[in-house]
């Protein structure tokens, strides 16, 4: 049984171990993977203005090619 808050320091652990392009990547098809169960488009995501992400943007964020920030990310 996992206790709460132990999420964070898993990350960090697998950050450390696998090192952050690896994390970035899989925190990118996870969000996309996310975005597509959601039925949510690419071009919803752009259209929505809080977000401000641009097209390519989200490209480089769901390929794991760009950092995310928790301002990137709305759920």
């Amino acid at each position: 049984m996992r206790q709460s808050g132990t999420r964070p320091q898993e990350a960090t652990i697998l950050a450390t171990v696998a090192g952050p392009t690896v994390v970035r990547r899989q925190l990118g098809r996870t969000l996309k993977r996310m975005r597509v169960a959601a039925e949510v488009s690419v071009d919803q995501v752009v259209a929505h203005r809080e977000l401000g992400i641009s097209r390519a943007k989200l490209y480089r964020i769901e390929a794991g090619q760009h950092p995310v920030k928790p301002q990137d990310v709305m759920v």
